[in-house]
């Protein structure tokens, strides 16, 4: 499973590996995690920002070094691992 936080990165993923090597699951992360969003009434940034950082507050996940690759990756697990628990809790999905 390849995860990343908006469709952005899943569209540059899979320009650069379509050629040489097909994932069979690829997870826009910002997608999956906006129901939790909603449910749990958290307030997204209306800038135009995907609310990673509201989602990391909500979730109190700390991030260290944001957008560099090993913190985002790290991050960016532990929310989908947290929002997964949630929706399996409330029998979401």
């Amino acid at each position: 499973i390849l995860a990343s936080w908006n469709s952005f990165d899943i569209d540059m993923i899979k320009r650069f590996t379509t050629k040489k090597r097909s994932f069979h699951k690829a997870l826009e992360l910002w997608s999956y995690s906006y129901p939790f969003a909603i449910m749990n009434r958290i307030k997204l940034n209306d800038d135009k920002l995907h609310g990673l950082d509201d989602i990391l507050r909500f979730l109190e996940i700390k991030r260290d070094n944001a957008h560099e690759a090993l913190d985002d990756v790290r991050v960016e697990a532990k929310v989908l691992k947290q929002v997964t628990e949630f929706y399996q809790k409330n029998k979401v999905c």
